[in-house]
């Protein structure tokens, strides 16, 4: 009896040992990228302010135009990304800048990425926007991506 209990454990090791594996000389891959992120207006030490009724930039980042690019190496199995592969990662359009503050929406302009993928939005705050807290969102065109970004109406 302890003999096919020693071979199951012996059996298990094995199969966790192979699984956990990896092939001499692998280095691991290294994602080098950064999701899209509203940056601006920026925060003087807390949450950012947007003019109530006065025009502003709003200025994103990584919206898409830069290279992400993983890196790492591997010999051809398929467990690693192989160094030079490039993903494609073209400039995001039409992305919807949109405020948002209780159950209202209000739209503020649309723009595309440049290539570096930087984005800016000159927008005013609509005159029937109420101060207080509310959450600037991006929404790229095509995808149900959003990114937001809470700010304060002054």
């Amino acid at each position: 009896m302890r003999a096919p209990h020693l071979l199951r454990r012996l059996l298990l090791v094995a199969i966790l040992g192979g699984l956990v594996a990896l092939p001499a000389g692998h280095d691991p891959a290294v994602a080098g990228c950064v999701g899209p992120r509203l940056v601006e207006p920026a925060a003087a030490g807390g949450v950012p302010a947007v003019p109530e009724g006065r025009a502003f930039t709003v200025r994103g980042e990584a919206f898409g135009g830069t290279a992400c690019n993983d890196t790492g190496s591997g010999n051809g199995n398929g467990l690693a990304c192989h160094r030079g592969e490039e993903e494609p990662d073209p400039p995001l359009v039409d992305v919807r800048l949109l405020l948002r503050q209780g159950g209202r929406t209000w739209e503020l302009g649309e723009a595309d990425a440049a290539n570096g993928g930087r984005i800016s939005w000159d927008v005013t705050v609509p005159d029937d926007v109420p101060p207080g807290r509310a959450v600037l969102v991006a929404e790229p065109g095509g995808t149900d991506n959003r990114f937001r970004l809470p700010v304060m109406v002054r």
